[in-house]
C-alpha cells in the first residue's frame, strides 16, 4: 500500500488532485490510499508517519507549508514531498526540507504526469524489500536497511549486515550466488567472492578495498575491480 497525503486549503483543488492522481495511477499495484485534508492544522502526528508521499500548498492561511512540511519531517523523514503552489518564489525554500519536486498550480496539467512517476520511483524503492530465510522463517528485510552480506566463514552460510534494523545481523543458509540473483536487481554489487554488498552504502571503491558510508572496509576482487568499479559508477550516475 502507498499512503498519499495531499494539503491545501483549497477543498475544490484537493478534490481535483485526488481524482487526477487516482485516474494516473489506474488498477497498479501496490494499491494507493489518498487522504485528503483542507486543513493543515487537522493534520495527526499519525497522518505524517504513515504517509509516502505528499502533496502540500505553501500559503495556507496562518500555517505555512515550509513550517508544516518541517514538523512532518521530524517523524516522517523518508517521505517524498511535492509543493504544488501558486507562489514560486518559495520553491528554493523547498531545499530546507528536502522536497522533491515544486510544481506551479498553472502548470498541474503538465507537469504532475511525470513528477508523480518520479515520486513512485522514489518511493517504491524505499518500499523495495528482500525476502531470506533464517532459522526455517521467511523474513522481509528492507533494501534501504540491507548493508551487505558476507560468507561466513565458519559455516559457509551468509552474515548479513544491516542498519537501523532490529537485530543488526541476521543469519542465512542461502548461497551468495542465490541471494546475488535476487539482489542484483535491487542495486547490489558482488565485489568479491564473499561479499554482496548494497551499493546506496558504498564511498568508495579502489583495487584493493571498497569503503563503505558506514565506515567499514570490506576486500575488493583485484581480478574483477574494474568491472566492479565500471558498474558501481553507471549505477551511481543514475540514482
Amino acid at each position: 500500500m502507498i499512503h498519499i497525503l495531499i494539503c491545501d486549503d483549497d477543498p475544490d483543488f484537493v478534490l481535483d488532485l485526488h481524482k487526477k492522481l487516482e485516474k494516473q495511477y489506474g488498477h497498479r499495484k501496490p494499491c494507493i490510499e489518498i487522504t485528503d485534508i483542507c486543513d493543515p492544522a487537522k493534520i495527526t502526528r499519525q497522518d505524517a508517519q504513515k504517509a509516502d508521499i505528499i502533496f502540500l500548498d505553501v500559503d495556507m492561511g496562518k500555517i505555512s507549508g515550509i513550517d508544516l512540511a518541517r514538523k512532518i519531517r521530524m517523524v516522517r523523514k523518508d517521505a517524498v514531498l511535492i509543493y504544488v503552489s501558486n507562489y514560486l518564489q518559495y520553491a528554493p525554500s523547498g531545499y530546507e526540507v528536502n522536497a522533491f519536486r515544486y510544481i506551479e498550480k498553472s502548470d498541474l496539467k503538465n507537469k504532475l504526469p511525470v513528477y508523480f512517476e518520479q515520486a513512485l520511483v522514489v518511493c517504491l524503492k524505499e518500499k523495495a524489500c528482500i525476502s531470506v530465510i533464517c532459522e526455517k522463517t521467511e523474513i522481509e528485510i528492507p533494501v534501504s536497511s540491507f548493508v551487505y552480506a558476507e560468507v561466513y566463514q565458519k559455516t559457509h552460510s551468509l552474515l548479513l549486515h544491516l542498519n537501523q534494523y532490529k537485530p543488526d545481523t541476521l543469519i542465512t543458509n542461502m548461497t551468495i550466488s542465490s541471494l546475488e540473483k535476487k539482489a542484483s536487481e535491487l542495486g547490489f554489487l558482488r565485489i568479491h567472492k564473499s561479499y554482496l554488498v548494497n551499493m546506496s552504502f558504498i564511498k568508495s571503491i579502489s583495487s584493493t578495498i571498497t569503503v563503505l558510508k558506514t565506515g567499514e572496509e570490506l576486500p575488493t576482487s583485484a581480478r574483477g575491480y574494474q568491472n566492479i568499479k565500471s558498474i558501481w559508477l553507471e549505477w551511481k550516475g543514475n540514482q
